[in-house]
């Protein structure tokens, strides 16, 4: 029997879930925006950092989704531009997110571009889903990195809707 060890600390599933559902449910009932545009889907995510991928390229996340879709998500985002640039503090980024909804129905890939800043530890990404659930949806992410995990928002405004 092989064993995989992580030096990553692991936080409990059912904590990461509970704070997940509770995030979806406080921005459900406390709308930031003057006007509530019930045609986008809103979740709300936590996903580890668990290092770069076997390519030597992308960082990877991975962790628990709630409100657009309950289930996984992963989040792979790569430097975009001269490797002398990743000195500055805000990357311009590009990857993809996947989500795996509980639901298979409910799962996604979207492409998204955007920046990192470190300075400011946010992430803002935006995109479209290339594949699954909604597909052609526009996808808006938004995170604060914590410790390198990341804690965010993520939306998804129907392709008729985007259009317009």
């Amino acid at each position: 029997m092989s064993h995989r060890i992580r030096s990553q600390r692991r936080r409990p599933l059912v904590v990461t879930g509970l704070l997940l559902f509770g995030l979806a449910a406080t921005a459900a009932g406390n709308p930031s925006q003057t006007t509530i545009d019930r045609s986008r889907k809103a979740g709300a995510y936590f996903a580890e950092f668990t290092g770069v991928g076997s390519e030597g390229r992308d960082m990877v996340w991975r962790g628990a989704v709630a409100g657009v879709t309950a289930g996984e998500i992963t989040v792979r985002l790569a430097h975009v531009g001269r490797d002398v640039d990743t000195a500055k503090p805000t990357w311009p980024v590009d990857g993809i997110i996947f989500v795996s909804g509980e639901d298979p129905q409910h799962s996604f890939a979207a492409d998204v571009y955007g920046t990192i800043d470190w300075r400011t530890k946010r992430v803002k990404l935006t995109g479209d889903v290339s594949v699954g659930y909604m597909k052609g949806a526009h996808v808006e992410q938004t995170a604060d990195l914590l410790d390198y995990d990341l804690s965010g928002d993520l939306y998804l405004v129907p392709a008729s809707v985007a259009a317009r």
